[in-house]
This record gives C-alpha cells, structure tokens and sequence, in this order.
C-alpha cells in the first residue's frame, strides 16, 4: 500500500500524538495495564486507599484492626496516600500503635498502580482511579458515607462519576437502612449492581463530627463492628453484628442502551423516543453515557424517563503506548486495513468492556447509535447478547463524511447477534458493508422501524419557546421572534450542519422561491455540525440575507417547529428523517426529497416527494405556497409505534 507525502506527515504527527498521550497518561498507569494481565494476584496483600487530605475513622479502624490483630499477621498492608499528607499519616498511624506493621504507598505512584492491579484485597472511603479494572478474584470494601449525597444529588453527571464505586464494590458498608435505601436510589443500583451492602446492627453506633474541612456529619464504628467487617471480607465468616443486604433485583433480563453522547440530533431523538415507549414490565432498561461528553449538555440527560437509570463512564481507550500509536495511525489514516488493527483493537476493548460495564448485571446490550467506533468495539466484548442499530447508509456515510471504517463494521455487522435497520432500503447497503470482509458468519439483519412518541412531541411543542445559553444565531433572538410573530410564510428545516443535510441546495432553492415570493423566509435548526460557519458565510452572501434564519442547538426545538407554516427534508441521504414525522405531527405540511430512507414512508402514508435536486425542492415548496401539498400524513402513529417495539422486542 503506497502512502502519500501528506498521508506520511500526518502518521508522523499522530505517532507524535501518541507519545504526548503517553506523557499525559504517564508510564505507571500504562503499565498498570501490564501488571494486570501479566502479574500474579498477592492473595495476602492488602491496599487501603486513604483521602488525600485528612485520616477517616472507619478506614483506619480498619487498618488498626487488620495490623494489630494476630489473625491477620502474615498480610502485607499497603496505607496509600498523598504525597503532601505522608506525615500526617505517619504520625496517625504511630499514635495508633499499627505504623511497623504498614508499607506507605503515595497515591498515583508506580508501585501504586502494581498493587492496584495485584493485592486481592481493596479497602477504601472514596473512589478508586478511573483507570482501575477489576480483576478476577480481587476483592473490594467501600465504606460510604451518606454525607457525599449532597455533593451529587440531582446532578446525573456527578453521579455518573462516582457510580463505578459502588458497580464494583463487592461489598458497600452503610451505618443504617435509611443510608442503604438512600445510596441504592442515588446511584440507581437497582437490578443491575451485584454488590452486598453491610450494616451494622449495634444501638452503640455513635456519630460524631469528623475533621473535614466541611465538618459533614460522619458514624463512627465499634470495634466489634470493625472485626466483624474484617472477618466477612477477609475470611467470609458471617456475623450478627452485621446485617446484610443485597442490592434489589427484580429477576427480569436487564437491556443496557448506548445512545450515543446526546448530542441534538436524530439519534438521540431516536433513542429517547424507543425508552419513552418501552414496557418496563418485561424488562430493566438501563443507558451508560460518556460523562465528559455530556458536560457541555447536562439537561439531555433529564430528558431520560425517570425509571430508567443511566450510568456514567469515563474515557473509553485502556490501551499502552503502542496501542495507542497503532489504535490513532488507524483512526485516522483510513486506508489502514482493519485486519492489521484487530487484534490490537480487541485487547483494547476487552478492557475498556470490562472496566466500563465489568460488574453490571446485563443480559443484552443494545448498541443504538450504530456509530462511535470505539463503543462498536467494546459492546462487541460484552459477554451477553449484542444488538448493534443502523440509522443510514453507512456505505454513504463513509464515502461522504468519513465518519465511519468499513472493515470494522463488516466485522461487527457478522459477530453481533443482531443488526437492527430502521428502513427497509437501509438493508442492501448492509448486507454490502457485511459481506465486503471475508468471514463465514453472515449479518443477521432485522428491520427495527423507529418509535415515533408523538405524545411527547406534541407535549414539549407546547412549552414557551426558550432559547439555551449555548444556542448560537446568525441574528438577534428578537428578529427571529419578530419574524416568528409575523404574517410570512416560514420555511423550517431540521438537520446537523453537514454535508449530507444538503443545506446549501436548500438555501439556493429557496432564493429563487423568494424572488418570486419575497414574503417567505427559511429558518434552519442544527444542532452540531463542521458546516455551521461555512453556512453563515453563504448565507450572508446570499441574494435575500434577512430573509435566512440560522439556528444552532436547541435543547427544544419543537415551539419553533410549530410556529412555522411548512417543512422541507432537503438531505443528500437519510436513514430515515425522523424530523420529517416530528413536523408532521405537530401540524405542518412536509416535502422530501426523494431519497432512500423516507421514501418508502412517505408513499406509504401519502406525503409529497420531489425530485431529489435544487430544482425539486425549489418545486416543492412552490407547490407549499401553491396549497398542492397534504396537510398530514395518513398515519396511525399508535399503531405504527406498536408494530415499532415489537419489531425491538423481538430481538430481545
């Protein structure tokens, strides 16, 4: 394979890249990664992991109990700490009469991470590192403190962080029923966290104010609780001293989505509408989601339905320096085979799976958003039923945006149990894509039509219309609301700014409708997308500037849609244009394009499609102005949503 000079140059800057990733990471932590895979488990070492800032009393009652008590004397113990809090710890541990019997570790040291991945047993207060993933045989006691719950309540985010805590814990101590219901609820645990939580049964517990800058309230334990605890985790013996609870489980099949990063897009809408519409009877549906990724849009996470938990994870990639190398040159040098990456990609996966989802509960993973290279690879690893959806033509997608690798979704589409499509003209593209790599296993492709929750729309249409402090405009808000209040005939579409939204066609196409018909104007919602600027500038060149309305991001975009008078799908290609139905149910007469995707739809339920060209739009939103085009669809969207979840269900 022969590479070009500037293919050669940019190989060079992504191995550069890499080593800077590899600074970042630090070397203690991509050899944590060797250590767990290549390293015995000590099964007589012991790691506590202390707060960085001041000594707790559970934990270091812990720690005295297990340095002091003789049952315990051939165990190394390792106390890790901050390196500005040494002495602190130090002078503790000596004025507790346990500092001979304890190693000191500094907290993100190299032997740190070695005894992260070797000790079986792991005692901490707070979070492990993010980067930790448990191993077989590992054991781990966390001692929750009710206290925390104020930092995270009604925060998804800040829970999604904290989360992987208490989804690996084998064990979780709560000093009361209240603070057990209260951790459970908080984190959504429910059905899908397998750890055993321990609470202690002595009237004698006391509480008391601990040192913290904070001086939150804190319980103490006794010294019988203490031993009790030790002896449960240490050598599984029972006690009265302590009664134990398993987190609820229902007994019913737990589904996990990945929807993508809830970004504002068709996807997203895809995916809420499906949850909204679900028979939680059947089944647990829960969501993980990327937590950084989500930051820059926290309220899209609310717009989850309330009985279905979520799960937050961060940075997917647990990969080593050469990994890493390999994973970026492949990335984004696409003519790289996938079968020169595989195996590389596969390790990575297996541990990005196992540190992400390694003890949830789950029964069948459901990669919805169809895209995202690295969750493919991952969700691929989970040991359970697999589900990967496809929303577009992929063979376009890759051809037009790049946003995809052929290799890897041939291989995903053969080792999924399941493709799901969500149009019929969406399958031949993906039997092509499947069947481009060799492999005996063919694809097995189910059509999966998307829910439409016209309940929903319809409710959050009728909301004041509200602009986020992140949307942008190529205007003020007061001349587009002035527009909005106005007589003129509105023209709306909805789309992300990019190539295959075919904006720049539909901004031509409706300059030569206002020639002729100069009281219209074109509002255009996007909610991300590389094209944005680029558009702005073609509109402030055009022949009717004030007349073109841009719009990025809208947390609720559906008061806008309803304040205008028709919709026109101008996309290149679609999978299915699920904002053309959103229109439609809110009242406005609707054009498309005549491309796979809504095509079939649009013939089965009567709506107008047009030439797929400039020329075509341009006619279809004269025949708008002319009154040719249907006013609704003929659709039963109860019906249709019907057949819809069964045709998920099914593959369930």
């Amino acid at each position: 394979m022969k590479l070009s000079k500037a293919k050669v140059k940019k190989g060079v800057h992504l191995i550069l890249k890499g080593v800077k990733e590899f600074r970042f990471y630090k070397y203690y932590r991509t050899k944590y990664l060797w250590y767990r895979e290549h390293c015995k488990l000590q099964e007589k070492h012991i790691l506590v992991d202390m707060p960085k800032e001041h000594p707790l009393e559970n934990v270091t009652a812990i720690l005295k109990e297990l340095a002091t008590n003789t049952a315990y004397k051939e165990y190394k113990i390792y106390m890790a700490v901050d390196k500005l809090f040494k002495k602190i710890y130090t002078e503790y541990s000596k004025a507790n009469g346990f500092a001979e019997r304890i190693i000191f570790v500094e907290i993100n040291s190299r032997q740190y991470y070695k005894l992260l991945a070797t000790v079986k047993y792991l005692i901490s207060e707070t979070e492990l590192p993010y980067v930790y993933i448990k191993r077989l045989g590992q054991l781990y006691l966390h001692v929750f403190l009710e206290p925390s719950l104020q930092k995270v309540e009604n925060n998804r985010i800040a829970i999604g962080e904290k989360q992987k805590t208490f989804l690996d814990a084998d064990y979780v101590v709560c000093f009361h029923e209240h603070s057990a219901d209260k951790l459970i609820e908080t984190y959504m645990l429910k059905n899908f966290a397998t750890a055993t939580i321990l609470i202690p049964v002595s009237c004698n517990t006391i509480s008391l104010y601990s040192k913290t800058k904070n001086t939150e309230k804190n319980m103490v334990l006794e010294k019988d609780i203490v031993q009790a605890l030790c002896k449960r985790v240490m050598i599984g013996e029972k006690s009265s001293h302590i009664e134990e609870r398993k987190i609820p489980y229902n007994g019913k099949e737990n589904v996990l989505f990945y929807i993508g990063d809830f970004e504002k897009n068709g996807l997203t809408a895809a995916g809420l509408n499906l949850l909204h519409n679900l028979n939680t009877e059947k089944y647990n549906y829960g969501v993980i989601y990327r937590t950084d990724k989500v930051k820059a849009y926290p309220e899209e996470l609310n717009l989850l339905p309330d009985n279905i938990p979520c799960f937050g994870y961060q940075h997917w990639k647990e990969a080593t320096v050469i990994e890493s190398v390999c994973y970026l040159l492949w990335k984004e040098i696409r003519k790289i085979p996938y079968a020169w990456i595989s195996s590389t990609l596969v390790r990575i996966a297996k541990r990005s799976a196992k540190r992400i989802l390694g003890e949830i509960r789950i029964h069948h993973i459901i990669q919805f958003a169809g895209y995202v290279e690295e969750m493919i690879a991952m969700a691929e690893q989970v040991p359970c039923k697999r589900t990967i959806y496809v929303h577009s033509d992929m063979e376009k997608e890759i051809r037009m945006r790049g946003n995809a690798n052929k290799g890897l979704l041939s291989h995903a589409y053969k080792s999924y149990d399941n493709v799901a499509v969500i149009t019929e003209e969406m399958i031949a593209p993906t039997k092509r894509i499947a069947e481009s790599e060799c492999g005996e296993k063919e694809a097995n492709i189910h059509l999966c039509q998307n829910v439409i929750d016209y309940k929903r729309i319809i409710k959050m249409s009728e909301n004041q219309l509200e602009f986020d402090l992140v949307t942008v405009m190529n205007v003020s808000q007061d001349k587009l609301l002035e527009v909005l209040h106005s007589n003129k005939k509105k023209f709306i579409s909805i789309g992300r700014f990019s190539i295959e939204k075919g904006h720049e066609r539909l901004i031509q196409a409706f300059e030569q409708l206002h020639k002729e018909q100069p009281d219209t104007c074109l509002i255009i919602v996007g909610g991300h997308g590389v094209l944005y600027e680029k558009t702005v500038k073609q509109v402030q060149m055009s022949s009717c500037p004030d007349s073109i309305f841009l719009v990025r991001y809208m947390s609720n975009p559906y008061p806008l849609l309803k304040q205008c008078d028709y919709f026109v799908l101008s996309s290149l290609y679609e999978g299915f244009g699920l904002v053309l139905v959103e229109a439609d149910v809110l009242g406005l007469p609707c054009v498309c394009v005549d491309i796979p995707g809504p095509r079939l739809f649009m013939e089965k339920y009567g709506g107008m499609l047009v030439e797929n060209s400039q020329i075509g739009i341009l006619k279809g939103m004269q025949a708008c102005m002319e009154g040719t085009v249907p006013k609704q669809l003929n659709i039963d969207y109860e019906l249709y949503n019907k057949e819809a979840v069964a045709q998920f269900e099914a593959l369930l």
